[in-house]
């Protein structure tokens, strides 16, 4: 080794340099340009003040709560039904839905 510094400095330290950068600018875990998505909230209520007038007919299937407007002394009495519905716009612009999933229901009622 000291022989080759001892010959051309330069040209080892500017070898040395490379490789440092070449493993520093290898070391990145992924890429700058991807986004990174935030998550998801499972849930979303639907705001009775501001139902949507109009929606996209796009098919982004949601699992919708929907009030049946049954109110009961005793039990079991469903005051809710589950129902999917095309997108999250649709859901909401139902006067009756109180919020929805982001996923088809697994069955027409739970």
């Amino acid at each position: 080794m000291q022989h080759i510094l001892a010959r051309r400095p330069i040209t080892a330290l500017f070898s040395l340099f490379a490789m440092v950068w070449l493993l520093v600018a290898c070391s990145e875990n992924r890429p700058s340009n991807v986004a990174v998505k935030p998550p998801v909230p499972s849930w979303i209520v639907c705001n009775p003040d501001k139902r949507p007038q109009m929606c996209t007919r796009d098919y982004r299937p949601v699992c919708a709560q929907i009030d049946t407007g049954t109110r009961c002394v005793t039990r079991p009495c469903p005051s809710s039904r589950w129902q999917t519905m095309e997108n999250g716009c649709t859901a909401c612009a139902d006067s009756d839905a109180l919020g929805y999933q982001l996923e088809a229901c697994s069955s027409p009622t739970l």
